[in-house]
């Protein structure tokens, strides 16, 4: 996937952060040391190594330090979305397939996850898997008490675009994200 000009040197930028790197350095250390910080897990120190190389363009290396998060004691099942957008970076798409399949079946209630991986996968070109993710999540949100308003609509919004490059018929869902009145 190429980036425009302007976002590779924000992304360039960001990755020379003076600060950004001596938060990584630190988790390196400590992944290094076998310890990790009060409130911190070592899958949350993988992941922000992983975060970092993922910046650096370096998909295979995140990989693995996602790989090691996830089989962590204790790791949020949610960090699977991460091993899934990496892996699909990676160009690993048949293990990434698989850990979708996995994913599916265990529906992690983190509504942030849904949004991630929708947005991943239709960056992958792969809108049908986006409008299912994007649709559960949704539906989850809109179930969901005292769900992120913010959140909700994002939902609905990328599920909108995914079916509207699908060809797909606007449905309810579409016109409570396009914020048109319900039709009688």
């Amino acid at each position: 996937m190429t980036l425009p000009d302007e976002l590779e040197q924000r992304i360039r930028a960001l990755a020379a952060d003076p600060e950004l790197r001596e938060r990584v350095d630190r988790a390196r250390r400590l992944l290094e040391e076998e310890g990790a910080p009060d409130g911190a897990s070592r899958a949350e120190l993988y992941v922000t190594v992983a975060d970092y190389e993922m910046l650096g363009g370096r998909a295979a290396e995140a990989v693995e330090l996602l790989r090691r998060a996830v089989a962590e004691p204790g790791a949020p099942t949610e960090l699977r979305f991460h091993l899934v957008r990496a892996l699909l970076q990676a160009r690993h798409t048949d293990e990434a397939a698989a850990e979708l399949a996995e994913l599916w079946h265990v529906r992690p209630r983190d509504l942030a996850g849904h949004e991630m991986m929708g947005a991943t996968l239709m960056a992958a070109g792969l809108d049908s898997e986006a409008i299912r993710w994007l649709t559960a999540g949704a539906l989850a949100a809109l179930r969901q008490e005292g769900a992120d308003p913010v959140l909700t609509a994002r939902l609905l919004r990328l599920r909108r675009l995914a079916r509207i490059r699908q060809g797909f018929p606007e449905d309810d869902y579409d016109r409570i994200a396009a914020g048109a009145p319900d039709e009688a």
